[in-house]
């Protein structure tokens, strides 16, 4: 079993990726029938603001092909979007797809809004009743 660091870490999406694609099946036990893998990250934004997110990740058979399915913590809904984004695909081929789409459901509209001029503000972040 590896070792996960306590404490902070900074790392991209990428390095998160790949520590869980190299060490998945001692992390998460892929190898079994039923996975339920949560991670919780703290994202930021290119101002250097920091933002928490949850993901859960577990197998599925409700999409052709999309053997995996993801929750987040929370959902954005910045000043750009009229009501908060829930994705309606949450399905993906596998755990690392899974968490980076999970990642894009909400960052890339945190990122978008900052982009167009506005300041992040934690209310954006809309909490996920059925985490």
């Amino acid at each position: 079993m590896s070792a996960i660091p306590l404490g902070r870490v900074d790392a991209t999406i990428a390095d998160v990726l790949t520590f869980l694609q190299s060490d998945l099946e001692s992390l998460a036990g892929v190898e079994e029938p039923r996975l339920v893998f949560e991670v919780t990250l703290t994202l930021l934004t290119e101002k250097g603001d920091a933002y928490p997110l949850g993901i859960k990740v577990e197998r599925s058979d409700v999409a052709e092909g999309g053997a995996y399915s993801f929750r987040t913590s929370h959902y954005a809904h910045t000043p750009e979007q009229i009501s908060a984004y829930r994705t309606s695909l949450p399905y993906e081929t596998s755990v690392q797809y899974a968490i980076h789409s999970a990642i894009n459901t909400v960052k890339s509209y945190v990122d978008q809004a900052i982009q167009k001029g506005h300041r992040f503000d934690a209310k954006w972040l809309v909490a996920n009743p059925r985490y």
